[in-house]
């Protein structure tokens, strides 16, 4: 399982002087971490609070401002 690769890679990181012990479940956790995408909607009914580069460059070269 991906948990158990997780566990081998982190241990052999540890035994070869790559990762410090104190860090590892943080390590893991991040990457066990399930990933998500900036244009995924969990929540439909929400407004997204963060917009991306390209909706934030359409509305600043829209034709129609810059005939103003």
């Amino acid at each position: 399982t991906l948990d158990e690769i997780a566990d081998m890679v982190l241990d052999n990181m540890i035994a070869s002087g790559q990762l410090d012990e104190s860090i590892r479940e943080n390590v893991r956790e991040a990457l066990l971490k399930r990933h998500h995408h900036q244009n995924e909607k969990r929540f439909t009914s929400r407004i997204p609070l963060v917009r991306s580069f390209a909706d934030i460059g359409k509305k600043h070269s829209d034709p129609h401002l810059l005939e103003r």
